[in-house]
């Protein structure tokens, strides 16, 4: 029989939404009265944080024998669930990792075998030194992770039992409104289609690092650069000339072994891209992955009227890209970069209605010009840099691609810091004021 570890973050957690029972309590009080109806344990793997387990140590002691009684699977999410956890000192990390590693062993008397960075973003120190105190501790991302906070149930549930595949982890979180009014849905559905459902040590995979973002965190006090690429994933030749995402990469590949200021770009990328490249050169999204870069959203099929559709529209564009970004690198993108730099004032708000974490951005520079020689390019972004600047490029853009490696190689030179554009300590760049009635550009 197929296996699948649905996995929890952020537990235990109890709370209502308009008299509406949420949270780790009615999650277990469902996956209970399933169990007994069909004579099987349903058991789940819980990510927690250790303030919300001294928390409910508390208020509801009975809540963490339930935990125990269900037989599911306790793993560490760190004490506070810090946002910036992957910006903390080893020892700082550590010490989150440590507190709640003993608050899981005082109450459930088993010592958790897994650890999920809050956000899923850690840095290369703090996971040597996890595994230094903890060695046998695995560092678990996920296969999927479907929530979104425009769902209604149904929706939820038809992605999640679509989706579903043997030996699979799910992320899914308790608090969330439209997961707990599916989860009956789901967890029926899935045994309907064969599933077994284990803690996550019980699949016969090691735990998945989809979802993980190693993070190496800038130099104190260096200047930070973000360079943007829009329109990718692209692989082209013209005039005989290799462009596209797969040279970029190659340069920066090759800069990275000579330098230890290593390069990291953010994609802004298309959807209808992503999938010509899932199916042509997948080698591109994994050396994407490899190089810790940030994917984020350009739309689906990146409209030259976007800012004349209608609001549906425009959001099944940033939502078609959005799960499909989510599904290929695991994690969600933050921002969505309009095509033309062009939106209307009521697409503007429905997008944000829609994905409420997204930031609508622009670009500080855009140098491109047809009569620039690459040299020229090369000086103009070089001389015009300055610390927390957004750079906007094209990889399919000729004398872009014949001007990149100086481009680099004199910001590595000049000692700034290539960022994913999550990574700069500013708002992004702003939306200038509207251009007439009909739209907003982006600058």
């Amino acid at each position: 029989m197929a296996k699948i570890a649905l996995t929890f973050n952020d537990d235990p957690k109890i709370l209502r939404d308009g008299g509406i029972p949420l949270g780790t309590a009615e999650l277990l009080r469902v996956a209970a009265e399933l169990s007994a109806a069909w004579s099987e344990p349903l058991r789940f793997t819980f990510f927690v944080v250790g303030e919300n387990l001294q928390q409910m140590q508390a208020q509801q002691p009975d809540l963490i024998a339930q935990m125990v009684k269900g037989g599911h699977e306790i793993a560490n999410h760190s004490f506070s669930k810090p946002k910036n956890f992957h910006q903390l000192s080893p020892s700082a990390a550590l010490d989150e990792v440590r507190r709640t590693h003993n608050l899981i062993l005082q109450h459930f008397g088993v010592a958790p075998r897994y650890f999920r960075p809050p956000n899923g973003l850690i840095s290369p120190e703090i996971e040597a030194a996890i595994r230094q105190e903890f060695p046998n501790y695995q560092i678990v991302g996920w296969d999927r992770h479907d929530e979104k906070g425009n769902d209604t149930p149904a929706d939820f549930c038809d992605r999640v039992l679509r989706q579903a595949y043997d030996q699979q982890v799910p992320m899914m979180h308790a608090w969330r409104k439209s997961t707990l009014w599916a989860i009956r849905g789901i967890l029926t559905g899935l045994r309907s289609q064969g599933y077994r459902f284990v803690p996550l040590s019980e699949l016969e995979r090691r735990p998945p690092r989809l979802g993980l973002r190693d993070y190496a965190p800038p130099k104190a006090g260096a200047r930070r650069i973000a360079m943007t690429f829009d329109d990718d994933p692209k692989v082209l030749t013209q005039d005989g000339v290799k462009l596209g995402t797969a040279e970029l990469l190659r340069v920066i590949e090759e800069l990275n072994r000579q330098s230890d200021n290593r390069i990291y770009v953010t994609f802004f990328a298309v959807g209808v891209n992503l999938e010509k490249a899932r199916q042509q050169y997948p080698d591109v999204i994994e050396r994407i992955r490899a190089g810790r870069h940030e994917v984020q959203n350009h739309s689906y099929s990146h409209p030259s009227n976007f800012h004349q559709l209608s609001p549906t529209q425009a959001v099944d564009e940033v939502r078609r890209n959005h799960d499909l970004i989510t599904e290929l690198f695991g994690r969600e993108p933050r921002f969505f970069r309009p095509p033309k730099g062009l939106i209307s004032p009521v697409n503007h708000q429905a997008i944000l209605k829609a994905f409420p974490s997204y930031q609508i951005c622009g670009w500080d520079r855009h140098d491109e010009k047809d009569f620039y020689t690459p040299d020229q390019l090369r000086q103009v972004v070089v001389r015009n840099a300055w610390d927390q600047q957004i750079v906007l490029l094209h990889v399919w853009y000729k004398n872009t691609m014949w001007a990149v490696r100086g481009i680099l190689s004199d910001l590595q030179r000049q000692n700034y810091q290539f960022v994913n554009l999550s990574d700069l300590e500013r708002e992004t760049a702003p939306l200038y004021g509207l251009s007439d009635k009909d739209h907003t550009m982006v600058a």
